[in-house]
């Protein structure tokens, strides 16, 4: 009996750590994801070159033209700045529409940090993941966090 019970315990455990890892794991952004205007006014992940819908509007990470941020394992005497650009669509943007996209181009350390499209304003908070010395950032994995306030 207490060698069942010490199974039943086991089990236990492995599926509330199981759903335990699901929760506090960062689940990969899929395209096309959509956030809530209330969920943008905290702070949001746009992985890089990923459709993501905010609201009315639609919001792509497109690019990363400049990354002088101080690399991890190097003393810098500035803390650099990184430049993230996000194109900011219209509401019809995915049904072909003819309306003009707006380009942001935002900075972590630097002026701007944030910008206004679409009736929205859109502020950069972080951009990961940080420079390591010795190594190029593949773009790909590039994440800008963002709020978004109408």
């Amino acid at each position: 009996m207490s060698r069942r019970i010490a199974s039943v315990v086991a089990c236990m455990a492995l599926v509330t750590g199981a759903l335990a890892c699901g929760r506090q794991g960062v689940a990969p952004i899929a395209p096309d994801d959509e956030f809530t205007l209330q969920q943008a006014a905290d702070s949001i992940p746009l992985s890089y070159r990923r459709d993501v819908r905010v609201g009315d509007v639609w919001m792509t990470f497109s690019n990363v033209p400049t990354d002088s941020r101080c690399a991890k394992g190097v003393q810098c005497v500035w803390a650099g700045d990184a430049v993230a650009e996000i194109a900011v669509h219209p509401g019809c943007y995915k049904d072909g529409c003819k309306a003009p996209s707006q380009l942001l181009s935002l900075h972590t350390n630097l002026e701007p940090k944030s910008g206004t499209a679409w009736g929205h304003r859109i502020t950069l908070l972080a951009l990961q993941p940080h420079p390591v010395y010795g190594t190029v950032t593949d773009s790909s994995r590039y994440v800008a966090w963002i709020r978004v306030n109408p």
